[in-house]
């Protein structure tokens, strides 16, 4: 581990009623999470600068639904439409492009509609509605590598990714 390092940010968060059925939140995070001191190797290679940002941690993240929700006949309507962005962040505490990257921003949005009674809940979601491929974090071709004498002539590079666009039903009794 580094030696040491801090995490300093703020968090703001609103929201509210239009109308009697239309609802809102916003959210905005402001990070700054980096090294206080350059990380050393037990053997003494330096590995990363101070000052440089943790991995996974991005500077800037926004959030953001709208909701609506009315009487249905018999049921409770509530749809509900959602999504966040976040900045690019780094991939790793090190200083080699073998294993450190930046990785871009993304947003994801999502969509539920549900009817409601007074023990059923009935609905119908989508997450990642434009199928955005999120990447979170990377095994580079640099760190994986190809092994043609094993017979793998391919692109060792793994991106770990967002949840593809996917559709669902849920069905909840409460009791």
């Amino acid at each position: 581990n580094a030696g040491s390092a801090h995490s300093t940010g703020v968090e703001l968060q609103l929201s509210g009623m239009v109308t009697e059925s239309f609802g809102f939140q916003l959210g905005y995070t402001y990070l700054n999470a980096e090294l206080d001191e350059n990380f050393i190797s037990p053997v003494g290679t330096l590995i990363d600068l101070k000052g440089n940002a943790l991995p996974g941690a991005p500077e800037h993240m926004v959030n953001g639904a709208l909701t609506y929700t009315r009487p249905f006949g018999n049921f409770l309507f509530n749809a509900r439409l959602d999504g966040f962005y976040q900045s690019e962040t780094r991939n790793a505490i090190s200083q080699s492009p073998r294993f450190n990257v930046d990785l871009d921003g993304f947003a994801i949005f999502n969509a539920i509609t549900t009817l409601s009674t007074d023990n059923w809940d009935f609905s119908f979601w989508v997450k990642n509605i434009a199928n955005e491929e999120g990447v979170t974090g990377v095994y580079t071709e640099a760190y994986m590598g190809t092994a043609p004498t094993e017979g793998y002539f391919g692109n060792g590079s793994k991106d770990l990714i967002s949840l593809p666009r996917t559709f669902g039903a849920t069905v909840g009794f409460r009791f």
